[in-house]
Protein backbone atom coordinates (compact mmCIF):
# COMPACT_ATOMS: atom_id res chain seq x y z
CA UNK A 1 0.00 0.00 0.00
CA UNK A 2 1.46 3.08 -0.58
CA UNK A 3 2.50 5.40 2.06
CA UNK A 4 0.65 8.79 2.63
CA UNK A 5 2.57 11.63 0.97
CA UNK A 6 1.15 14.12 3.86
CA UNK A 7 3.55 12.01 5.94
CA UNK A 8 6.89 12.56 4.77
CA UNK A 9 8.53 15.47 7.10
CA UNK A 10 11.80 16.55 7.88
CA UNK A 11 14.23 17.38 11.23
CA UNK A 12 13.05 20.71 12.16
CA UNK A 13 16.48 21.51 12.96
CA UNK A 14 17.27 23.24 9.79
CA UNK A 15 14.58 25.72 9.28
CA UNK A 16 13.92 29.25 7.74
CA UNK A 17 10.86 31.36 7.64
CA UNK A 18 9.63 34.50 6.00
CA UNK A 19 6.49 36.18 5.18
CA UNK A 20 8.55 38.14 2.36
CA UNK A 21 8.38 36.53 -0.88
CA UNK A 22 11.95 38.42 -1.81
CA UNK A 23 13.34 36.69 1.19
CA UNK A 24 11.82 33.33 -0.11
CA UNK A 25 13.32 34.14 -3.07
CA UNK A 26 16.97 34.97 -1.86
CA UNK A 27 17.39 32.49 0.73
CA UNK A 28 16.09 29.57 -1.82
CA UNK A 29 17.96 30.54 -4.59
CA UNK A 30 21.48 28.97 -3.63
CA UNK A 31 19.91 26.04 -2.70
CA UNK A 32 17.94 24.76 -5.60
CA UNK A 33 18.33 27.84 -8.42
CA UNK A 34 17.73 31.65 -9.12
CA UNK A 35 14.05 32.60 -9.21
CA UNK A 36 11.45 34.72 -8.33
CA UNK A 37 8.31 34.04 -6.07
CA UNK A 38 5.16 36.33 -7.28
CA UNK A 39 1.86 35.88 -5.30
CA UNK A 40 -1.36 35.99 -6.75
CA UNK A 41 -2.99 38.13 -4.63
CA UNK A 42 -2.94 40.36 -1.70
CA UNK A 43 -2.85 37.08 0.56
CA UNK A 44 0.44 36.39 3.12
CA UNK A 45 3.02 34.47 2.45
CA UNK A 46 4.11 31.67 5.09
CA UNK A 47 6.83 30.16 3.65
CA UNK A 48 8.86 27.49 5.37
CA UNK A 49 12.12 25.50 4.15
CA UNK A 50 13.36 22.12 5.87
CA UNK A 51 16.28 20.66 4.54
CA UNK A 52 18.92 17.79 4.76
CA UNK A 53 21.82 16.68 2.57
CA UNK A 54 22.19 12.89 1.52
CA UNK A 55 25.77 13.03 -0.47
CA UNK A 56 25.59 15.36 -2.65
CA UNK A 57 22.18 14.98 -3.16
CA UNK A 58 19.61 17.95 -1.26
CA UNK A 59 16.63 17.08 0.18
CA UNK A 60 14.54 20.42 0.46
CA UNK A 61 10.91 20.45 2.05
CA UNK A 62 9.00 23.55 1.55
CA UNK A 63 5.63 25.19 2.13
CA UNK A 64 4.66 28.36 0.82
CA UNK A 65 1.00 28.87 2.12
CA UNK A 66 -0.53 31.06 -0.80
CA UNK A 67 -1.19 30.54 -4.22
CA UNK A 68 2.09 31.59 -6.44
CA UNK A 69 4.48 31.38 -9.27
CA UNK A 70 7.91 30.78 -9.17
CA UNK A 71 9.69 31.58 -12.01
CA UNK A 72 13.64 31.23 -12.52
CA UNK A 73 16.62 29.90 -14.58
CA UNK A 74 17.40 26.20 -13.44
CA UNK A 75 21.10 25.80 -12.59
CA UNK A 76 23.06 23.79 -15.41
CA UNK A 77 24.63 20.92 -13.44
CA UNK A 78 21.30 20.18 -11.84
CA UNK A 79 18.22 18.11 -12.05
CA UNK A 80 15.16 19.52 -9.64
CA UNK A 81 12.82 16.21 -8.56
CA UNK A 82 9.31 18.06 -7.62
CA UNK A 83 7.46 15.47 -5.30
CA UNK A 84 4.07 17.31 -3.77
CA UNK A 85 2.66 16.05 -0.82
CA UNK A 86 -0.43 18.25 -1.04
CA UNK A 87 -2.30 20.69 -3.22
CA UNK A 88 -1.68 20.90 -7.01
CA UNK A 89 0.84 22.54 -9.53
CA UNK A 90 1.50 23.60 -13.18
CA UNK A 91 5.19 23.03 -14.25
CA UNK A 92 5.86 24.85 -17.76
CA UNK A 93 9.53 24.50 -19.55
CA UNK A 94 10.37 24.54 -23.00
CA UNK A 95 7.34 24.44 -24.33
CA UNK A 96 5.89 21.58 -22.12
CA UNK A 97 3.24 21.33 -19.38
CA UNK A 98 2.98 19.00 -16.86
CA UNK A 99 0.32 18.89 -13.73
CA UNK A 100 2.12 18.10 -10.56
CA UNK A 101 0.09 16.07 -7.72
CA UNK A 102 0.26 13.95 -5.16
CA UNK A 103 0.64 11.22 -7.95
CA UNK A 104 3.19 11.77 -9.71
CA UNK A 105 6.67 13.43 -9.74
CA UNK A 106 7.95 16.33 -11.97
CA UNK A 107 11.40 16.60 -12.77
CA UNK A 108 13.10 20.58 -13.58
CA UNK A 109 15.08 20.56 -16.14
CA UNK A 110 18.37 22.01 -16.58
CA UNK A 111 19.56 24.62 -19.16
CA UNK A 112 15.69 26.11 -20.09
CA UNK A 113 13.18 28.79 -17.78
CA UNK A 114 10.44 27.51 -15.96
CA UNK A 115 7.76 28.37 -14.63
CA UNK A 116 5.78 26.80 -11.78
CA UNK A 117 2.53 27.57 -10.46
CA UNK A 118 1.76 26.04 -6.76
CA UNK A 119 -1.66 25.99 -4.84
CA UNK A 120 -2.16 27.57 -1.60
CA UNK A 121 -2.94 24.21 0.24
CA UNK A 122 0.72 22.73 -1.28
CA UNK A 123 3.67 21.35 0.62
CA UNK A 124 6.40 20.15 -1.97
CA UNK A 125 10.05 17.65 -1.31
CA UNK A 126 12.21 19.07 -4.23
CA UNK A 127 15.47 16.88 -4.51
CA UNK A 128 18.45 18.55 -6.10
CA UNK A 129 20.23 15.80 -7.94
CA UNK A 130 23.74 16.56 -9.40
CA UNK A 131 23.95 16.01 -12.96
CA UNK A 132 26.88 14.18 -12.62
CA UNK A 133 25.41 11.10 -10.62
CA UNK A 134 23.04 10.68 -13.79
CA UNK A 135 25.69 10.35 -16.37
CA UNK A 136 28.16 8.27 -14.34
CA UNK A 137 24.59 6.08 -13.81
CA UNK A 138 24.69 5.67 -17.08
CA UNK A 139 27.58 5.11 -17.97
CA UNK A 140 27.96 2.43 -15.45
CA UNK A 141 25.03 0.49 -16.78
CA UNK A 142 25.43 0.75 -20.41
CA UNK A 143 29.54 1.55 -20.92
CA UNK A 144 29.02 4.36 -22.80
CA UNK A 145 29.21 7.99 -22.19
CA UNK A 146 25.92 10.26 -23.35
CA UNK A 147 26.51 12.42 -26.45
CA UNK A 148 23.85 15.04 -25.06
CA UNK A 149 22.33 15.93 -21.92
CA UNK A 150 19.58 13.55 -20.72
CA UNK A 151 16.27 14.87 -20.90
CA UNK A 152 13.27 14.15 -18.11
CA UNK A 153 10.06 14.25 -20.13
CA UNK A 154 6.24 15.13 -18.61
CA UNK A 155 4.77 12.35 -16.60
CA UNK A 156 2.03 10.55 -16.73
CA UNK A 157 -1.17 11.21 -13.99
CA UNK A 158 0.92 8.35 -11.74
CA UNK A 159 4.24 7.69 -11.74
CA UNK A 160 7.59 6.92 -9.18
CA UNK A 161 5.79 4.55 -6.63
CA UNK A 162 9.21 3.11 -5.62
CA UNK A 163 10.31 6.51 -5.53
CA UNK A 164 8.10 7.86 -3.08
CA UNK A 165 8.73 5.04 -0.91
CA UNK A 166 11.80 5.18 -0.55
CA UNK A 167 11.81 8.49 -0.24
CA UNK A 168 9.24 8.34 2.73
CA UNK A 169 11.70 5.73 4.51
CA UNK A 170 14.82 8.38 3.67
CA UNK A 171 13.42 11.24 5.14
CA UNK A 172 12.14 9.24 7.56
CA UNK A 173 15.46 8.00 8.69
CA UNK A 174 16.97 11.97 8.55
CA UNK A 175 14.24 12.96 11.31
CA UNK A 176 15.68 10.81 13.85
CA UNK A 177 19.46 11.74 12.49
CA UNK A 178 21.09 8.64 11.82
CA UNK A 179 24.38 9.18 11.72
CA UNK A 180 24.75 5.94 9.56
CA UNK A 181 23.30 8.25 6.40
CA UNK A 182 26.43 10.77 6.72
CA UNK A 183 29.11 7.77 6.17
CA UNK A 184 30.79 7.91 2.91
CA UNK A 185 29.70 4.35 2.13
CA UNK A 186 26.07 4.77 2.81
CA UNK A 187 25.58 8.12 1.42
CA UNK A 188 26.90 6.83 -1.55
CA UNK A 189 24.71 4.05 -2.37
CA UNK A 190 21.79 5.68 -1.39
CA UNK A 191 22.20 8.17 -4.25
CA UNK A 192 22.94 5.57 -6.43
CA UNK A 193 19.40 4.01 -5.51
CA UNK A 194 17.78 7.64 -5.85
CA UNK A 195 19.34 8.26 -9.27
CA UNK A 196 18.31 4.29 -10.27
CA UNK A 197 14.66 4.58 -9.13
CA UNK A 198 14.52 8.15 -10.96
CA UNK A 199 16.13 6.87 -14.38
CA UNK A 200 13.96 3.63 -13.92
CA UNK A 201 10.34 4.92 -13.19
CA UNK A 202 10.59 8.66 -14.28
CA UNK A 203 10.23 9.29 -18.21
CA UNK A 204 13.14 10.73 -19.89
CA UNK A 205 14.44 10.73 -23.65
CA UNK A 206 16.91 7.87 -22.95
CA UNK A 207 14.32 5.13 -21.41
CA UNK A 208 15.55 2.83 -24.45
CA UNK A 209 19.32 3.01 -23.52
CA UNK A 210 18.83 1.98 -20.64
CA UNK A 211 16.50 -0.74 -21.28
CA UNK A 212 18.70 -2.45 -23.68
CA UNK A 213 20.93 -4.95 -22.36
CA UNK A 214 24.30 -3.65 -23.67
CA UNK A 215 25.74 -5.68 -26.02
CA UNK A 216 28.92 -6.22 -24.22
CA UNK A 217 28.85 -6.20 -20.08
CA UNK A 218 32.01 -3.88 -18.88
CA UNK A 219 34.25 -6.32 -16.86
CA UNK A 220 34.82 -5.86 -13.04
CA UNK A 221 38.15 -4.29 -13.43
CA UNK A 222 37.11 -1.28 -15.41
CA UNK A 223 34.28 -0.88 -12.10
CA UNK A 224 36.75 -1.03 -9.89
CA UNK A 225 39.16 1.54 -12.11
CA UNK A 226 35.73 3.79 -11.96
CA UNK A 227 35.32 3.70 -8.38
CA UNK A 228 39.30 4.68 -7.42
CA UNK A 229 39.49 7.67 -9.72
CA UNK A 230 35.79 8.80 -8.33
CA UNK A 231 37.54 7.82 -4.37
CA UNK A 232 40.72 9.73 -5.09
CA UNK A 233 39.79 12.29 -7.78
CA UNK A 234 41.07 15.14 -6.44
CA UNK A 235 44.33 13.08 -6.04
CA UNK A 236 47.52 13.87 -8.02
CA UNK A 237 46.91 9.95 -9.17
CA UNK A 238 48.77 7.98 -12.48
CA UNK A 239 47.70 6.44 -14.89
CA UNK A 240 49.93 3.28 -13.25
CA UNK A 241 48.33 3.70 -9.86
CA UNK A 242 44.93 3.37 -11.56
CA UNK A 243 46.03 0.06 -12.97
CA UNK A 244 47.31 -0.95 -9.81
CA UNK A 245 44.17 -0.35 -8.13
CA UNK A 246 42.54 -2.24 -10.65
CA UNK A 247 44.70 -5.10 -11.06
CA UNK A 248 45.51 -5.13 -14.34
CA UNK A 249 48.66 -4.14 -16.55
CA UNK A 250 48.18 0.01 -18.24
CA UNK A 251 47.92 -1.81 -21.63
CA UNK A 252 44.57 -3.26 -20.81
CA UNK A 253 43.53 -0.39 -18.82
CA UNK A 254 43.64 1.38 -21.84
CA UNK A 255 42.22 -1.11 -24.30
CA UNK A 256 39.15 -1.38 -21.81
CA UNK A 257 38.59 1.99 -21.18
CA UNK A 258 38.38 2.79 -24.94
CA UNK A 259 36.03 -0.29 -25.64
CA UNK A 260 33.88 -0.07 -22.74
CA UNK A 261 33.53 3.93 -22.34
CA UNK A 262 34.96 4.75 -25.54
CA UNK A 263 37.87 7.19 -24.49
CA UNK A 264 41.02 6.57 -22.52
CA UNK A 265 41.64 6.49 -18.52
CA UNK A 266 43.07 9.82 -17.86
CA UNK A 267 40.53 11.71 -20.06
CA UNK A 268 37.76 9.84 -17.81
CA UNK A 269 39.18 11.39 -14.86
CA UNK A 270 39.95 14.79 -16.36
CA UNK A 271 36.11 15.05 -16.77
CA UNK A 272 35.46 14.52 -13.52
CA UNK A 273 37.74 16.84 -12.37
CA UNK A 274 36.04 19.20 -14.84
CA UNK A 275 32.64 18.08 -13.41
CA UNK A 276 33.57 18.64 -9.43
CA UNK A 277 35.48 22.04 -10.23
CA UNK A 278 31.73 23.87 -11.87
CA UNK A 279 30.34 22.42 -8.99
CA UNK A 280 32.85 23.88 -6.15
CA UNK A 281 32.82 26.86 -8.37
CA UNK A 282 28.98 27.27 -8.34
CA UNK A 283 29.21 26.83 -4.54
CA UNK A 284 31.96 28.87 -3.72
CA UNK A 285 32.53 32.23 -1.66
CA UNK A 286 33.98 34.45 -4.38
CA UNK A 287 35.35 36.63 -1.32
CA UNK A 288 36.92 33.22 0.48
CA UNK A 289 38.12 31.04 -2.50
CA UNK A 290 39.53 31.31 -5.73
CA UNK A 291 39.68 29.79 -9.10
CA UNK A 292 43.52 29.35 -8.63
CA UNK A 293 42.43 26.90 -5.25
CA UNK A 294 39.55 25.61 -6.72
CA UNK A 295 41.12 24.02 -9.63
CA UNK A 296 44.31 22.70 -7.91
CA UNK A 297 42.09 21.56 -5.13
CA UNK A 298 40.36 19.12 -7.69
CA UNK A 299 43.50 18.08 -9.52
CA UNK A 300 44.35 20.55 -11.96
CA UNK A 301 47.67 21.22 -11.30
CA UNK A 302 48.31 23.70 -14.54
CA UNK A 303 45.71 26.72 -14.36
CA UNK A 304 45.81 27.77 -18.10
CA UNK A 305 45.67 24.29 -19.10
CA UNK A 306 42.47 23.53 -16.86
CA UNK A 307 40.87 27.02 -18.04
CA UNK A 308 41.37 25.70 -21.77
CA UNK A 309 39.64 22.67 -20.66
CA UNK A 310 36.87 24.23 -18.96
CA UNK A 311 35.94 26.91 -21.13
CA UNK A 312 35.47 23.85 -23.98
CA UNK A 313 33.27 21.94 -21.79
CA UNK A 314 31.37 24.34 -20.22
CA UNK A 315 31.38 27.59 -22.91
CA UNK A 316 32.41 29.87 -19.96
CA UNK A 317 35.72 30.52 -18.35
CA UNK A 318 36.18 29.55 -14.86
CA UNK A 319 36.55 33.11 -13.43
CA UNK A 320 32.84 33.80 -15.49
CA UNK A 321 31.09 30.64 -13.44
CA UNK A 322 32.87 32.05 -10.10
CA UNK A 323 31.16 35.67 -11.34
CA UNK A 324 28.11 34.06 -11.70
CA UNK A 325 27.78 32.70 -8.52
CA UNK A 326 28.59 35.63 -7.03
CA UNK A 327 25.43 37.71 -8.78
CA UNK A 328 23.17 34.95 -7.69
CA UNK A 329 24.67 35.14 -4.11
CA UNK A 330 24.13 38.58 -4.10
CA UNK A 331 20.74 38.97 -5.81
Amino acid sequence: MRPSSGQITLSETQVFQTTDPDAASRHLGPYLCRHKVSTHDDSHLFFKHCYSNVGDIGIHLLRYGVDLTISGSPDDDYDLLLLLLEGWGELTQGGLHSIAGPENICVINPDKDMSLSLTADQSNLTLRVPRHLIEDFIGRETGTLLPAPLRFRPPPRQNGDGLRNFMSYLCGELCRDSTSLTSGLVSRQIEQTLVGLMLTELPHDRMDMLSKKPATISPAYIRVADEFMEAHVREAITLLDIARAAGISIRTLQKGFQRYHGTTPMAALRNRRLLLSREELLRADPCNRSVTAIAMDCGFTHLSKFASLFKARFGECPSETLKRNCSSLSA
